[in-house]
C-alpha cells in the first residue's frame, strides 16, 4: 500500500542518541524557552490589541492606517524568537517574495504542524481564512482582527461565502489596496512531509496569480508532523522545545499566473502548482485528500486499523464520483462484513454477508468483481468502495446497460421481463431475493 501521510510513527523508532539529546534539552533548554515564550505571547497580544484598539467593524474592513500597520509589523519581527522557543534556531529563505498586486494569494505546502504559518508570515506578512466564531477567543480573536483575516460564518453556506470573500480580497489587492496577502494551505489538513496530497481548489477558484511556497521543517532527529495517527500536539510542542538545533527552509517560487486552461479548471491549476512545490521539495505527489483523514478516524472508531480508511480519496472522487457521505456509508457496510475487523474481507465473509454458500460460483464471481487487485483471498476497503460506487452510479452508460439486459435475459427463463425466486442463474444459485450490495455486470 502507499505510505500513509496521516501517520507519524517516528517516536517508535527514536534513536537512543536522539532520546538522550532531547532529555538533556528538557533539563537545560525547556525551562528557558518556556519562560521566553511566556513573555513573547503577551507582548504579541499587546501589539495586536494596540493595532485594532477602538476600531469599528467598518474600519477593520478597510486597510489599517500606516501607524497601526507598524504596530502589527512589530509582531512580525518577534516571530523568529517564537520559532527559537520551539527549537528552530535558523530560518533559511530562497527566492523572492512577490508583490501583493502581482500575487494576491500565497499557497504553502506541506502543512505539517501549527507553526507552518510562522516562517511564511515573517517573510511575507499575510492573513488567513478563519471561522468567524474564532474572533471571540482570547488572544486569537485579537490577532485575527489585527491580521485582517477573512472570517467565514459556518452557519451559512461557508464554502460559497469563503470563495466570495477570497474573490473580494483578491480584487482589492489587485487594485492596489493595502491589505495583507492571503496565505492558504491548500492541502486542507496536516500531513507528514514525505509527499504532497491533493490540493483543495479554493485558493485557485479566483483564477488569480499565486506564489507557491515550499516549506521544510528539519527537526533534530524526529518528525514534527502533527497528524491524526501520531503524537499529540502537546507532545509535539514539548519535543520541539527540547531539541537543540532545528531549521526551517522556506522557498518562494516564481509567481504562477494561470493559463486559460487553468482558469477554466481550478483542479488543473491546483495540480500544476502542487507539482512545482513537489519538484522543489524532491517528494512525490499522492491522490490522498483531507477526506482520507476523516475516513481514517472513522475506521479507528469502528475498531479497524487506521490504514483501512486511507483510500486516496481524491483519485476515487475523480474516477468514480464518490462523495465523503457515501464513503462513510460504505465504511459502515464494510465494517459489518469484516467480521474480525482486521481491514480485510475474505471470500467466505463476503459470501456469508450476501447469504450465499461460501465457495459457490456466484459468490466467487461477485467477489472477483469487487476485488480488482488480483487478490483472490481478501477484499480491501478501497476495492469495495470502488465497486460500490460503480454499480450504484446514478447514470449508467449504454454499454453497461446492454450488459445488464443481457444478464437479465439469461436469468429470465419465462421471458416475462421480471426475475422471480423460481428463476435459477446459470451457476445454480437462486435468483432472489438476496442481501446483495448491488448488481455488478461484467463481460
Amino acid at each position: 500500500p502507499p505510505p500513509n501521510p496521516f501517520t507519524n510513527i517516528s517516536l517508535r523508532h527514536l534513536p537512543p542518541a536522539t532520546a538522550r539529546r532531547l532529555f538533556l534539552g528538557f533539563l537545560l533548554l525547556f525551562p528557558l524557552r518556556l519562560l521566553l515564550l511566556s513573555l513573547l505571547i503577551p507582548l504579541c497580544w499587546a501589539l495586536h490589541f494596540a493595532a485594532v484598539f477602538r476600531l469599528s467593524p467598518a474600519a477593520l474592513a478597510a486597510p489599517l492606517p500606516p501607524s497601526r500597520q507598524r504596530l502589527r509589523a512589530a509582531v512580525q519581527w518577534l516571530l523568529p524568537a517564537i520559532l527559537l522557543c520551539f527549537g528552530f534556531v535558523r530560518m533559511r529563505r530562497r527566492g523572492a517574495v512577490a508583490r501583493k498586486c502581482d500575487a494576491p494569494i500565497v499557497v504553502a505546502a506541506p502543512h505539517s504542524n501549527p507553526l507552518d504559518w510562522v516562517p511564511v508570515e515573517f517573510f511575507a506578512w499575510s492573513s488567513v481564512v478563519s471561522e468567524a466564531g474564532n474572533v471571540r477567543l482570547p488572544f486569537l480573536g485579537t490577532a485575527l482582527k489585527s491580521m485582517q483575516c477573512i472570517l467565514v460564518d459556518r452557519a451559512a453556506d461557508s464554502k460559497k461565502a469563503a470563495v466570495e470573500a477570497i474573490n473580494a480580497r483578491v480584487a482589492a489587492l489587485q487594485s492596489g489596496a493595502d491589505f495583507p496577502q492571503l496565505l492558504i494551505f491548500p492541502t486542507g489538513s496536516t500531513t507528514t512531509c514525505d509527499s504532497l496530497i491533493s490540493f483543495k481548489p479554493g485558493a485557485f477558484i479566483p483564477a488569480a496569480p499565486v506564489q507557491p511556497v515550499a516549506l521544510r521543517f528539519v527537526p533534530d532527529g524526529f518528525d514534527s508532523s502533527w497528524v491524526v495517527s501520531g503524537p499529540s500536539l502537546p507532545k509535539i510542542f514539548l519535543l520541539m522545545m527540547c531539541q537543540w538545533w532545528g531549521e526551517v527552509h522556506v522557498t518562494f517560487l516564481p509567481v504562477h499566473a494561470p493559463t486559460d486552461a487553468e482558469k477554466a479548471d481550478p483542479a488543473l491549476f491546483a495540480g500544476n502548482v502542487r507539482a512545482e512545490i513537489a519538484a522543489v521539495l524532491g517528494v512525490g505527489v499522492m491522490e490522498h485528500a483531507a477526506e482520507d483523514m476523516v475516513l481514517q478516524e472513522a475506521a479507528v472508531r469502528r475498531g479497524m486499523p487506521a490504514s483501512v480508511g486511507v483510500v486516496e480519496f481524491a483519485g476515487l472522487e475523480r474516477a468514480v464520483g464518490v462523495s465523503l457521505r457515501d464513503a462513510k456509508q460504505y465504511l459502515d457496510d464494510f465494517s459489518r462484513i469484516d467480521a474480525d475487523h482486521d481491514g480485510e474481507v475474505s471470500a467466505a465473509d463476503f459470501a456469508r454477508y450476501l447469504n450465499l454458500p461460501p465457495g459457490s460460483a456466484a459468490a466467487e464471481s461477485l467477489f472477483a468483481d469487487y476485488s480488482k487487485s488480483g487478490n483472490t483471498t481478501a477484499l480491501h476497503f478501497k476495492e469495495y468502495i470502488t465497486g460500490m460506487s460503480l454499480v450504484t452510479a446514478p447514470v449508467l452508460g449504454a454499454e453497461l446497460l446492454d450488459r445488464a439486459f443481457a444478464r437479465l435475459e439469461k436469468l429470465d427463463r419465462n421471458s416475462s421481463g421480471k426475475l422471480r425466486s423460481s428463476d435459477d442463474d446459470p451457476n445454480g444459485q437462486r435468483a432472489g431475493p438476496r442481501k446483495v450490495p448491488a448488481a455488478k455486470f461484467e463481460s
